[in-house]
């Protein structure tokens, strides 16, 4: 898609450009794809200069880090001594944007009310047992587990060696084949490696973290492992990222149901919108209309609003777009108001 834009600026020749990327895009393909943007924009006679920003910054209660270009025509201007905007780092509050009425929702399926609840559970024991929820994310697959894993990979182990041990949830592992055993581990730990290759250092890591906690801990959590044993896979991994200060709830947090696990942050911006429907932000305390139930997804009204575009329509007498294909439009653009921040300062600053 570059290259049709350079051919548009070559063209059409606007006094200015504004380009937005991925925040890693600088160091893409080890630098090479940013030094062939620079040089085909300078070519074109572009002055340029480039910032990552993120709506957070601002106030505006969306995390979502992106590159932002900015250049001017050779002929008219130049960018030295231009500054991007200067992060002014208000605080962000999601309810800023949470419509309590809102009527068109998706609602909670009860099989992910039943997940939030055994975790928030977990959470609460946590509390009551004067445990700080770690800052690795939590694999409840290995409370348990025995089996070896430094050295040498399981995929790599004898049958002999696997057979006893204990594998995902603690169980422990029989069977009379290799692959039968293989099946009885946390599914990260089937992993097949080449012949001499470890797992890596940041599994390895993992792995030792959720064990050292499961054994300081092993009182409480026995008492709650089994409520989890029907989980798929991605719902036995759990990640606090609120820190060691919060209320020891999720209640009043943002959930996100993501392939990594079940994510928790504080209710103050939104994780980035992501182009896949089923991780929509779950917002617990949001009243549901119409019910005595609380916590429901976040709307396409309020994604529009962290995008700056609340005025947007989705349909109209003629035209309906559905809620998953609205997010995946939105989680694609760009925030409108970090656009026109930087817009008017680069206006600003070349007249």
């Amino acid at each position: 898609m570059f290259y049709y834009i350079r051919d548009i600026l070559h063209e059409k020749a606007p006094r200015f450009l504004l380009l937005e990327n991925v925040a890693n895009l600088e160091g893409h393909d080890n630098g090479h794809t940013w030094k062939t943007i620079e040089r085909e924009l300078h070519d074109v006679g572009y002055e340029i200069d480039k910032k990552v920003l993120s709506p957070h910054q601002f106030g505006i209660p969306q995390h979502r880090k992106r590159i932002y270009i900015v250049g001017v025509r050779k002929d008219i201007g130049n960018l030295e001594g231009f500054e991007f905007p200067i992060p002014t780092n208000k605080p962000c509050d999601i309810h800023d944007i949470i419509d309590e009425n809102e009527s068109e929702y998706i609602p909670l399926k009860e099989e992910t009310r039943q997940y939030i609840e055994i975790w928030n559970e977990f959470v609460q024991l946590a509390a009551k047992n004067h445990c700080k929820l770690p800052g690795f994310p939590i694999w409840a697959m290995e409370f348990g587990a025995t089996y070896d894993y430094e050295d040498v990979p399981p995929c790599h182990q004898r049958a002999k060696q696997l057979k006893g041990k204990r594998g995902k949830l603690g169980r422990v592992i029989t069977g009379k084949s290799h692959s039968q055993m293989m099946a009885q581990l946390p599914i990260y730990a089937q992993d097949i490696r080449k012949e001499g290759e470890k797992f890596q250092d940041w599994k390895i890591r993992y792995i030792k973290q959720n064990r050292e906690f499961y054994a300081n801990n092993k009182n409480w959590i026995d008492t709650w492992i089994d409520k989890i044993q029907n989980f798929q896979n991605s719902h036995m991994k759990f990640e606090w990222n609120c820190g060691s200060d919060a209320d020891m709830t999720l209640e009043d947090k943002i959930i996100q149901f993501r392939a990594s696990g079940i994510r928790v942050k504080l209710p103050t911006f939104s994780p980035a919108l992501n182009l896949v429907g089923t991780q929509i932000p779950i917002f617990p305390w949001a009243h549901v209309p119409d019910s005595d139930l609380k916590g429901r997804y976040m709307t396409v009204k309020e994604a529009a609003k962290i995008q700056g575009m609340e005025e947007l329509s989705f349909e109209n007498e003629n035209y309906q777009m559905s809620a998953t294909r609205s997010f995946e439009a939105l989680g694609n653009a760009v925030n409108v108001e970090i656009v026109r921040i930087i817009a008017e300062d680069l206006m600003d600053f070349v007249k």
